[in-house]
């Protein structure tokens, strides 16, 4: 009985984690960055190696234009998982904008 109980609760914990997952992803895509922001936050301290979330965390930052809190993210993000083209792309539009705003 007890084995079933355990089974329920990690079960419950893994839905509510995805529901929050894609409720962020959906005021993301409705343009509601803010409140996307403190739900990616969130998962990101509860799981770390969610990349999905951190990326998320980068493309606020970068819309937002905080181009050195999205450097770090998109660095982090390359570093955890180098086989992935688009954390590179990403980390290398990031330090174009730099540039950019340096220049001017």
């Amino acid at each position: 009985m007890r084995f079933f109980q355990l089974l329920f609760f990690f079960f419950t914990i893994s839905i509510s984690a995805q529901t929050q997952f894609e409720k962020a992803e959906k005021l993301f895509d409705q343009g509601n960055y803010g409140k996307a922001k403190i739900i990616f936050e969130s998962l990101a301290v509860k799981n770390p190696n969610d990349l999905k979330s951190v990326e998320f965390l980068g493309d606020i930052e970068s819309y937002y234009k905080n181009w050195d809190d999205a450097l770090v993210i998109y660095n982090r993000l390359k570093t955890s998982k180098p086989s992935e083209a688009d954390y590179f792309y990403k980390y290398g539009g990031v330090r174009i904008a730099l540039m950019i705003d340096f220049v001017s």
